[in-house]
């Protein structure tokens, strides 16, 4: 059998970080390589947050990597990049990987979202990071994750509260749900395979997902049981599963 030499590269959800990569790393058994999304981190510096933003780093990260192609995993924001990114260069993609991820919204809802949008972004202008991190941790899609072992979830409450208040709320006027490109009408011309993964309880996103199926002729959609929005690491051994069977044997050097 030929084993799987091809880089996985992540894209995290909003407010996630790179401490996720090098989990997904340490215990996929196969090299994962983060990109840093756009506002995010404690230094950002006023730079840009749009999806065109994302494919710049996306295609700079594989241009360090001296890859010719790529496998892309993106989890909820990084989901959304990800269908983009494969809409626009499929060419860098051999396959894709999506968890809790929507091609974006249309009509009323995308402008009831913008708005919703705006009102979080202020909050986190008007008052601060931790507050925000604080509402935002008890929101349900959130709360699922206290399945999550308990040494990651804290590095990832630590690093959401690491992040600059300006750069969130930068990320969600630039690249928020309601902002971004709609790609439902461009599913269909997707050839690569795509896995698209949800959680069993994560009943919005498993409907979307079920959607999306229909319209990628080479996706399949599973749902991981016990699981909600961030089900790649609430239930990481069901995701690694899925993601051997899809991806194939890793390499060894």
């Amino acid at each position: 059998m030929m084993l799987d030499q091809t880089p996985l590269l992540y894209l995290h959800g909003f407010s996630g970080s790179l401490s996720e990569s090098s989990y997904l790393s340490a215990h996929l058994g196969r090299p994962v390589h983060g990109v840093l999304m756009p506002g995010h981190g404690a230094n950002w510096a006023n730079t840009r947050c749009d999806m065109a933003e994302v494919q710049r780093r996306v295609e700079e990260k594989i241009f360090a990597i001296e890859a010719h192609q790529v496998d892309l995993l993106g989890y909820s924001m990084g989901g959304r990049a990800a269908l983009s990114l494969a809409v626009d260069h499929p060419e860098w993609l051999r396959r894709l990987v999506l968890v809790g991820a929507r091609p974006g919204l249309e009509g009323k809802s995308k402008l009831d979202r913008i708005a919703l949008d705006e009102a979080r972004a202020v909050q986190l202008e008007e008052e601060g990071i931790e507050a925000f991190m604080d509402a935002w941790e008890a929101l349900p899609v959130i709360r699922s994750q206290e399945r999550i072992p308990s040494s990651l979830r804290e590095e990832m409450q630590h690093q959401r509260r690491s992040h600059s208040a300006l750069g969130l709320a930068a990320s969600l006027r630039e690249m928020g749900t309601g902002t971004m490109d709609a790609v439902w009408g461009e599913l269909g011309s997707l050839s690569i395979p795509v896995l698209i993964l949800t959680g069993a309880e994560d009943l919005k996103f498993r409907a979307i997902a079920e959607r999306m199926e229909e319209r990628i002729s080479n996706g399949r959609h599973v749902s991981i049981e016990e699981a909600g929005h961030c089900a790649h690491l609430e239930q990481f051994g069901s995701f690694r599963e899925q993601l051997e069977v899809f991806l194939g044997p890793v390499g060894q050097d």
